[in-house]
This record gives C-alpha cells, sequence and structure tokens, in this order.
C-alpha cells in the first residue's frame, strides 16, 4: 500500500495500526495529530523512505514495534510530543539512508523503557563501520532516560558514529 501524504491528521481517528501489508513512499505527516492512537503493530516499513513528522502530536502513543528504516532520509519531528510513547522495538538500519546529520528525537519521550532505549541503539546503522564520516546524526532521548543507560550502552550509538545525547 503506497502512502504518501503531506495532509496533516489525515488519519487522524485511528486508535491502533496492525496492517500486514507493506506501506512504501513518504510518510510525511502520516499520522500527525492522531491524538487517540496508542499502538501500531505488524507494519512493514522497509520500503518507506520519509518519518519528517510522521508521528508528531501522538500524545497518547504508547507502543511502536520495531520499523526497518533502512531507506529513510529524514525522521525529523517524528516523535515530538509522544508523551506517552513507552515501548519501541527500535529503528532498523535508521540513518543507511541518510544524506544530512537528522536527529531522531525523543526529548518528549519520558516513559521510554530502558528496554526500548536499548532497541533503538542497537537498530542504528553503523555508520562509522560502513565507512560513513562526513555526517554525524543525533539520538536524543529524554534526560531521564539517557540518565539509565550506562556509559557501555551509549557506546554502542557513538561506536557507530552517532551522537547520543
Amino acid at each position: 500500500m503506497e502512502v504518501q501524504t503531506t495532509h496533516r491528521g489525515i488519519l487522524a481517528s485511528i486508535t491502533k495500526v496492525k496492517n500486514d501489508d507493506a506501506l512504501s513512499g513518504d510518510l510525511q505527516y502520516a499520522f500527525y495529530n492522531c491524538a487517540n492512537l496508542k499502538e501500531i503493530q505488524l507494519i512493514n516499513t522497509s520500503a518507506v523512505t520519509g518519518l519528517y513528522m510522521a508521528f508528531y502530536k501522538c500524545s497518547k502513543l504508547e507502543t511502536l514495534v520495531e520499523m526497518d528504516c533502512g531507506n529513510v532520509t529524514s525522521i525529523s519531528y517524528a516523535f515530538n510530543e509522544c508523551w506517552e510513547l513507552t515501548n519501541m522495538g527500535g529503528l532498523k538500519n535508521i540513518g543507511k539512508s541518510f544524506t544530512f546529520a537528522d536527529v531522531i528525537n525523543l526529548q518528549a519521550c519520558e516513559k521510554l523503557t530502558h528496554e526500548s532505549a536499548l532497541n533503538l541503539l542497537n537498530g542504528l546503522y553503523d555508520l562509522r563501520g560502513n565507512g560513513i564520516t562526513s555526517i554525524a546524526p543525533t539520538i536524543a532521548f529524554a534526560t531521564a532516560v539517557f540518565s539509565t543507560l550506562t556509559s557501555t550502552e551509549k557506546a554502542i550509538g557513538t561506536n557507530k558514529g552517532w551522537i547520543v545525547k
């Protein structure tokens, strides 16, 4: 199913996403302001190219399964105002298709579990290991979440060429 939208809040009334179909294209603003959305599961995102503001203002979103983000070129503002986000399976291969130093901003996600933070760090694309040194994207956790990470856990991201804060 091709999803390509720049219409903010086009899916605003949904509460749960459970989709066996593959999504493709640019999901910019796709779930913007879906204030009742609590859970996203079984979603194939391997052909998605953009997540700019995709979940922005999903204030009740609690659970997001692992998403294959190897083709995603932008994730800016994707999780802003996701106050209830607690469980994340991760963003597999995020950064692989970046052409600039983008930021995964999770600072509003103060309820994110330690396991979710590790899922995110483990899913980061290894820029350094693949010879990419021209960009250094950032993953920014809420202060409370960041403080639970050990220096060894933070190094999972920094050793891959990411700024972890």
